[in-house]
Order: structure tokens, then sequence, then C-alpha cells
């Protein structure tokens, strides 16, 4: 079950949810500050924003 992928982490993420047909992703975040956010970006709100699935972020 277990494949290799190449690509930016939230893509991959989405892309994958699509493939095996999961009804919801959990993803964690490290509860960075905002500037922290803006100048590094945030996988999990590329997710949450990319994704056509339920997104829970956990801390």
């Amino acid at each position: 079950m277990f494949r290799e992928e190449y690509g930016a982490p939230a893509d991959v993420i989405v892309d994958v949810a699509e493939a095996v047909d999961a009804d919801w992703i959990v993803i964690g975040t490290h509860g960075r500050q905002r500037l922290d956010r803006v100048l590094m970006g945030s996988v999990s709100t590329a997710v949450m924003h990319r994704a056509r699935k339920v997104v829970w972020v956990v801390r």
C-alpha cells in the first residue's frame, strides 16, 4: 500500500487522498506565528484550500 510520491507536499497529500477515495484528510500543524506562515507558507493551509474533502487540522 505504501508508495513513493514526489512533488509539492500539499499537492501530493490532496492527490493521494483523491486516489484512495479518502473520506477526509487529517493533517497536523506546528501552530506557527502569522509572520512565519506568510514567509514560509503552510502545507496545512494549502491542503485546506485545494482539497475537495473534509480537512481536519490538529495541533
